[in-house]
Order: structure tokens, then sequence, then C-alpha cells
């Protein structure tokens, strides 16, 4: 069983005039049990991946302060 199962994340945002494409098309499973790392030089898209599956998973506070993700 899959506790994390994520299909086709993108994230994109703008830099002055140009857009950046972050990730696009990221397909992820963790299962229940499995242990996972993400590894990669540094501006690989290691924490963009990690925040964007917290806030959809709703682990960011109201107040905006991320929580902690723990699966």
């Amino acid at each position: 069983m899959s506790i994390v199962s994520v299909r086709n994340l993108a994230r994109v945002y703008e830099q002055g005039t140009i857009t950046v494409r972050a990730m696009n098309g990221v397909d992820l499973d963790i299962e229940s049990g499995e242990f996972t790392a993400l590894m990669g030089p540094s501006g690989s898209g290691k924490s963009t991946l990690l925040n964007c599956i917290r806030f959809a998973a709703g682990l960011v506070e109201s107040t905006g302060t991320p929580a902690a993700l723990i699966l």
C-alpha cells in the first residue's frame, strides 16, 4: 500500500520574464515500511519536491508555517 503517491507533479514559477519549470511530470510512490532517499546535486529539486508533497498533503499550518512531514 502506498503511503505517498504522486502523479504528473509539476512546479512552474516566473523569474522576471522567464518561466522556470522546476519539476515536470514527476511520478513517485512510497510504500508503507519502505525507506526512501532523495539524492541529487544542489538545485536539482529535492526540497521543491518535498515541499510540493507536504503542501498537497495539507501539512502546512494555517499560519503558513511548515508542519513536519512524517511518513
